[in-house]
């Protein structure tokens, strides 16, 4: 059944919460193309928004923008909230953010792969590479939080690579997009 944009959804948000450092190492790819994490200190509120909308499209991502831009250059600019892009090939491929604000405690704020880059195994290295970047610090926690909104692997993602999920919430929003009802997504009263 198709849901159109204006109506209101029912959907699930999952808490995750990882309490120790990994036993992984560094994520490896493919020989044959260029993969590249790099922290961007001073993205722009533009940059930052154009490539949230990128990733997040599809999956309901509206947060940031009902902020104002003052808010959002806060955001961005805060000493602790660490901004990440993926390049493929040397083309942007996806973003991650890292918040140190709480004390001892990351929380993975963003994470997500533009469209054209689903698929291939950029999201499992990518979310190595987030978690490994993270526990590089002096923390003693990282959480993430997912919905049924968004990509349908997602929460699969995070728990393998060692989130647990601490508690799952119902909540109702009014959709920007047409999108199909899938399990976790129903219209809502």
């Amino acid at each position: 059944m198709k849901i159109s944009a204006g109506q209101k959804v029912g959907y699930y948000v999952s808490y995750l919460s990882m309490d120790s450092a990994p036993n992984f190492d560094w994520p490896l790819f493919n020989e044959l193309h260029e993969i590249e994490v790099k922290e961007s200190p001073e993205i722009s509120v533009e940059a930052f928004l154009s490539l949230y909308e990128k990733v997040g499209k599809n999956y309901e991502w509206t947060d940031q923008f009902l902020k104002g831009k003052e808010e959002v250059e806060s955001f961005l600019e805060h000493d602790s909230v660490k901004v990440f892009q993926l390049y493929f090939d040397r083309s942007l491929a996806g973003f991650f953010v890292l918040d140190f604000r709480i004390n001892k405690i990351c929380d993975l704020s963003y994470f997500g792969l533009i469209p054209d880059y689903l698929g291939n195994g950029l999201g499992s290295y990518m979310i190595k590479y987030a978690i490994l970047t993270a526990w590089n610090r002096d923390i003693r926690k990282m959480l993430v939080n997912t919905n049924t909104l968004d990509h349908e692997r997602a929460l699969t993602l995070y728990k393998k690579y060692g989130f647990q999920i601490i508690r799952v919430e119902k909540h109702t929003r009014i959709l920007f997009n047409d999108r199909e009802a899938t399990e976790g997504i129903s219209l809502a009263k």
